[in-house]
């Protein structure tokens, strides 16, 4: 990878998959928030935001990565909501 923090190129399979897999995850609990009601998944807009924008950039990339990392924090704040 261009980030250079290790090698996937044998592993590149793995990597889309677990983008696809969370995508689908994120939009199942949005869908769950509107079903039931709940404020605690909203947390999870800006996340979901992040990772429609991160196929326009340019996979291996520093800003590819940068993107990716910035929703984890949405992320834990939403797990951290749905606890309370």
């Amino acid at each position: 990878m261009a980030v250079g923090v290790f090698g996937a190129r044998r592993i590149r399979w793995l990597h889309h998959a677990l983008f696809i897999v969370t995508s689908a995850l994120t939009t199942l609990a949005l869908l769950a928030t509107l079903v039931e009601r709940r404020r605690a998944g909203l947390t999870l807009l800006p996340a979901a935001a992040t990772l429609c924008a991160l196929p326009a950039t340019r996979g291996g990339t520093a800003r590819h990565a940068t993107m990716a990392l910035s929703a984890a924090p949405w992320f834990l704040a939403a797990a951290v909501t749905t606890r309370r």
